[in-house]
Protein backbone atom coordinates (compact mmCIF):
# COMPACT_ATOMS: atom_id res chain seq x y z
CA UNK A 1 0.00 0.00 0.00
CA UNK A 2 1.02 3.48 -0.82
CA UNK A 3 3.96 2.77 -2.70
CA UNK A 4 3.75 6.03 -4.95
CA UNK A 5 1.97 7.35 -8.09
CA UNK A 6 0.92 5.51 -11.30
CA UNK A 7 4.54 6.22 -13.31
CA UNK A 8 6.27 4.81 -10.09
CA UNK A 9 4.22 1.63 -9.48
CA UNK A 10 4.13 1.04 -13.40
CA UNK A 11 8.00 1.31 -12.99
CA UNK A 12 8.26 -0.58 -10.22
CA UNK A 13 6.42 -3.13 -11.80
CA UNK A 14 7.96 -3.63 -15.34
CA UNK A 15 11.53 -4.17 -12.73
CA UNK A 16 9.98 -6.95 -10.56
CA UNK A 17 10.34 -5.24 -7.81
CA UNK A 18 6.79 -5.68 -7.11
CA UNK A 19 4.09 -8.19 -8.72
CA UNK A 20 1.15 -5.83 -9.22
CA UNK A 21 -0.30 -2.93 -8.57
CA UNK A 22 -4.06 -1.32 -9.70
CA UNK A 23 -4.37 1.03 -12.35
CA UNK A 24 -6.80 2.56 -14.92
CA UNK A 25 -6.67 2.44 -17.99
CA UNK A 26 -7.00 5.85 -18.93
CA UNK A 27 -4.19 6.65 -16.67
CA UNK A 28 -1.97 3.70 -18.30
CA UNK A 29 -3.29 5.26 -21.89
CA UNK A 30 -2.22 8.95 -21.05
CA UNK A 31 0.43 9.19 -18.56
CA UNK A 32 2.45 5.98 -18.55
CA UNK A 33 5.42 4.95 -20.85
CA UNK A 34 4.73 5.05 -23.95
CA UNK A 35 2.33 8.55 -23.37
CA UNK A 36 -0.09 9.19 -25.61
CA UNK A 37 -2.29 12.28 -26.68
CA UNK A 38 -5.11 11.25 -28.22
CA UNK A 39 -8.05 10.45 -25.79
CA UNK A 40 -10.41 7.01 -26.52
CA UNK A 41 -13.38 6.83 -25.21
CA UNK A 42 -13.83 3.53 -26.21
CA UNK A 43 -13.50 0.76 -23.26
CA UNK A 44 -12.43 -1.76 -25.38
CA UNK A 45 -10.72 -0.46 -27.88
CA UNK A 46 -8.81 1.39 -25.00
CA UNK A 47 -8.21 -1.46 -22.65
CA UNK A 48 -6.26 -3.43 -25.97
CA UNK A 49 -4.10 -0.81 -26.52
CA UNK A 50 -2.92 -0.23 -23.22
CA UNK A 51 -2.68 -4.18 -23.24
CA UNK A 52 -0.06 -3.84 -26.22
CA UNK A 53 1.51 -1.64 -24.34
CA UNK A 54 1.69 -3.44 -21.60
CA UNK A 55 2.99 -6.45 -23.22
CA UNK A 56 6.02 -4.33 -25.03
CA UNK A 57 7.18 -3.57 -21.69
CA UNK A 58 6.63 -7.61 -20.41
CA UNK A 59 3.90 -6.34 -18.49
CA UNK A 60 0.39 -7.98 -18.28
CA UNK A 61 -2.98 -6.53 -17.70
CA UNK A 62 -5.75 -8.74 -15.89
CA UNK A 63 -9.37 -8.09 -17.24
CA UNK A 64 -11.01 -4.72 -16.38
CA UNK A 65 -13.00 -4.35 -13.74
CA UNK A 66 -16.75 -4.18 -13.91
CA UNK A 67 -17.22 -0.52 -13.29
CA UNK A 68 -16.64 2.90 -14.55
CA UNK A 69 -13.57 5.17 -13.56
CA UNK A 70 -14.86 8.41 -15.11
CA UNK A 71 -13.88 10.78 -12.86
CA UNK A 72 -16.51 12.66 -10.59
CA UNK A 73 -16.64 15.57 -8.79
CA UNK A 74 -17.33 15.40 -4.03
CA UNK A 75 -18.89 18.22 -2.81
CA UNK A 76 -20.30 18.92 0.45
CA UNK A 77 -23.73 17.94 0.43
CA UNK A 78 -25.26 20.89 2.01
CA UNK A 79 -23.27 23.65 -0.54
CA UNK A 80 -24.76 20.83 -3.28
CA UNK A 81 -28.52 21.09 -1.89
CA UNK A 82 -28.02 24.69 -1.77
CA UNK A 83 -26.52 25.56 -5.02
CA UNK A 84 -28.39 22.90 -6.84
CA UNK A 85 -24.90 22.01 -8.09
CA UNK A 86 -25.08 18.21 -8.95
CA UNK A 87 -23.25 17.85 -12.29
CA UNK A 88 -19.94 19.21 -13.60
CA UNK A 89 -22.32 21.06 -16.48
CA UNK A 90 -24.32 22.63 -13.52
CA UNK A 91 -20.81 23.33 -11.40
CA UNK A 92 -19.48 25.00 -14.65
CA UNK A 93 -22.73 26.93 -15.17
CA UNK A 94 -22.99 27.68 -11.72
CA UNK A 95 -19.54 29.29 -11.46
CA UNK A 96 -20.63 31.22 -14.38
CA UNK A 97 -23.44 32.92 -12.48
CA UNK A 98 -21.85 33.83 -8.88
CA UNK A 99 -20.22 36.35 -7.53
CA UNK A 100 -18.67 34.65 -4.69
CA UNK A 101 -16.71 31.65 -6.21
CA UNK A 102 -15.47 28.99 -4.45
CA UNK A 103 -12.24 26.94 -3.54
CA UNK A 104 -11.46 23.77 -5.31
CA UNK A 105 -9.12 21.52 -4.23
CA UNK A 106 -7.32 18.08 -6.84
CA UNK A 107 -5.17 16.14 -6.41
CA UNK A 108 -1.60 17.33 -8.37
CA UNK A 109 -1.60 14.22 -10.59
CA UNK A 110 -5.29 15.13 -11.56
CA UNK A 111 -4.33 19.42 -11.91
CA UNK A 112 -1.72 18.21 -14.58
CA UNK A 113 -3.46 15.32 -16.38
CA UNK A 114 -4.25 16.51 -19.57
CA UNK A 115 -7.82 14.80 -19.81
CA UNK A 116 -8.02 15.48 -15.82
CA UNK A 117 -8.23 19.62 -15.13
CA UNK A 118 -7.10 21.18 -17.78
CA UNK A 119 -9.43 19.05 -20.11
CA UNK A 120 -12.77 19.80 -17.82
CA UNK A 121 -11.51 23.23 -16.97
CA UNK A 122 -11.14 23.27 -21.31
CA UNK A 123 -14.36 21.40 -22.01
CA UNK A 124 -16.17 23.28 -19.47
CA UNK A 125 -14.82 26.75 -19.88
CA UNK A 126 -13.57 27.06 -16.52
CA UNK A 127 -10.65 28.73 -15.46
CA UNK A 128 -9.11 28.94 -12.21
CA UNK A 129 -5.56 30.39 -11.42
CA UNK A 130 -3.65 28.22 -8.36
CA UNK A 131 -2.64 29.09 -5.07
CA UNK A 132 -0.46 27.80 -2.30
CA UNK A 133 -2.32 24.44 -1.16
CA UNK A 134 -3.74 23.96 2.86
CA UNK A 135 -2.25 20.96 2.93
CA UNK A 136 1.26 19.45 1.78
CA UNK A 137 -1.43 16.82 -0.06
CA UNK A 138 -3.29 18.93 -2.19
CA UNK A 139 -3.37 21.23 -4.51
CA UNK A 140 -5.53 24.07 -4.17
CA UNK A 141 -7.58 26.27 -7.13
CA UNK A 142 -9.08 29.52 -7.01
CA UNK A 143 -11.85 29.44 -9.46
CA UNK A 144 -12.11 32.91 -11.12
CA UNK A 145 -13.80 34.23 -14.29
Amino acid sequence: MGSGNSLSNWEATAAGEQHLYWEYTGTAWMQLPPRHETRITAPNSLYERVQSDAHSQQLQLAEPASFSNEYVIVADATWAEQTGVSTISELATHLRDVDRIPGIAVNEEFFHRQDGWPGLASYYDVRAEEREPSSPRRSSLRLSD
